[in-house]
């Protein structure tokens, strides 16, 4: 009987032990497999619902075995949907650089004279320049602010009112310059204004009335509020700001050179032409509005262009990667935009301007021979939307939709690199003369364009296109 009751005390023992081991394993199981055990805590700083179970957690986190482009198919909803012809959102402005200029006590100028340190300077009085030198020459002086407080400077000779060099972070505000001599044309060395060899600049505000005003070898200058009565000249610069100005004179208003990332944006241009194109010599005048050559990367946008008996917008040479946007132009004897004097044209979006009183849109060709450091001629992935004419200039010699025509008559066929090129939404309006396209492939219709017809331009004449006109 007691062996009875020992061996049965012994199998209660055994069985206990196997019982305590069985949930020690249970419990280090569950938590190596990162399965919850009783109960579940959670950080005060979330909410328990949005806590993922470790094992799904694992899954989230772990690498797919499978290829990434076979991990999702699209339900229906979410498949691609066929591609619409959709007007892109305006081109964004650049935006001006933010001059950080220390404020000092101002430091007054009562005379022409050189700026060579920082600071803070104002004119107190008109200055008459008699000498054959800058008045105002700020040189190897960074930091520094000059207001003249709408004083006005006036040159007798051949020189600079303002002649900025070799000088970064400035500011020159509030000024009136004047030439009282007059140059010709032709003749470019009598600046009213120079900047040269500079950078981070600001003009404000001023006026610039005399024969020629530059800018060159200079980057990140914005000018300003300010008018011009005189040629502007941005050569071999980088992102240089013209805004919100005024230009109004009879010879080429701003002309952008072998530079890039240049802008003229919100200005008033006037040509002081009749709008009759009779020759270079017999016409009336600014020839362009904005002449862009050998550029790459320039903004022109939401400006007007009035009065010129050529185009408002002409490129001479290399025009790429140009956006021209939400342009007004009026009044031209040619056309709103164009170029043939070396052009070669790439990679430029023209949209959303509104062009009147003007023979044609467009009026692209080559004229000349390769230049020597130049491989090929372009005219390939450019695009033309949402551009309108209305009362357009009628029996001219331009009186047509639009010309963009490279035949090899300068430069051999082998030698150009062509197409790719969008009209989408154009109304180039029904009583202008067919689109003249050559070659025959140039051109790739995106619909909605306005117009009475296209046709291949070979040796003067040519056949129907596959291009259609609402």
């Amino acid at each position: 009987m007691d062996n009875q009751k020992g061996f049965a005390n012994i199998l209660v023992l055994i069985v206990a032990l196997i019982i305590i081991g069985i949930s020690g394993y249970y419990a280090i199981s569950q938590k190596e497999s990162g399965l919850p055990i009783s109960q579940t805590q959670v950080d005060k700083s979330f909410n328990q619902k949005h806590i993922l179970p470790k094992t799904q957690k694992n899954k989230v986190n772990k690498p797919s075995a499978v290829s990434p482009k076979k991990q999702k198919i699209a339900a229906p909803s979410e498949q691609a949907k066929p591609v619409q012809t959709k007007t892109l959102e305006p081109t964004p402005e650049p935006i001006p650089v933010t001059l950080k200029i220390p404020e000092s006590t101002p430091i007054k100028i009562t005379s022409c004279r050189t700026i060579g340190v920082a600071g803070n300077y104002f004119i107190s009085g008109d200055l008459l320049n008699t000498k054959a030198e800058p008045c105002i020459k700020i040189q190897n002086a960074n930091n520094v602010i000059l207001d003249c407080r709408n004083r006005v400077i006036t040159g007798k000779n051949e020189n600079h009112d303002i002649y900025v060099k070799g000088t970064s972070n400035f500011k020159i505000k509030n000024c009136k310059l004047v030439s009282s001599i007059n140059v010709s044309a032709d003749v470019s060395s009598q600046h009213v204004f120079r900047i040269e060899n500079s950078k981070l600049g600001e003009i404000d505000n001023s006026s610039i009335d005399g024969n020629f005003a530059s800018i060159s070898g200079s980057s990140f200058i914005t000018i300003k509020k300010s008018a011009f009565t005189g040629q502007l000249s941005v050569y071999k610069s980088n992102n240089v700001i013209i805004k919100d100005s005024r230009f109004s004179n009879g010879m080429d208003p701003i002309t952008l050179q072998e530079g890039n990332n240049n802008s003229v944006i919100s200005s008033l241009i006037d040509g002081k032409s009749d709008g009759v194109f009779r020759g270079f010599n017999g016409s009336i005048g600014a020839d362009d509005g904005i002449v862009i050559k050998d550029e790459s990367g320039d903004v022109i946008q939401g400006n007007t262009l009035r009065n010129f008996f050529d185009c408002a917008i002409e490129n001479i040479g290399g025009m790429f990667d140009a956006k021209i946007v939400g342009n007004k132009a009026s009044n031209a004897g040619v056309c709103f935009l164009g170029g043939w004097y070396w052009s070669s044209v790439k990679g430029i979006v023209v949209k959303d301007n509104t062009v009147s009183d003007t023979p044609t849109l467009f009026y692209f060709f080559r004229q000349y021979s390769l230049k020597p450091n130049e491989k090929y001629v372009y005219f390939q992935n450019n695009t033309f939307e949402n551009n309108k004419m209305s009362n357009p200039k009628l029996n001219t010699n331009f009186s047509l939709a639009a010309k963009m025509v490279f035949n090899g008559t300068f430069v051999p066929m082998q030698k150009y690199l062509l197409g790719n090129n969008i009209l989408r939404n154009n109304d180039f309006t029904k009583v202008l003369g067919p689109i003249h396209i050559a070659p025959a492939n140039l051109i790739k219709d995106g619909g909605g364009n306005i117009c009475s017809g296209a046709e291949e331009d070979v040796r003067g004449g040519g056949d129907p296109l596959a291009f259609n006109c609402n």
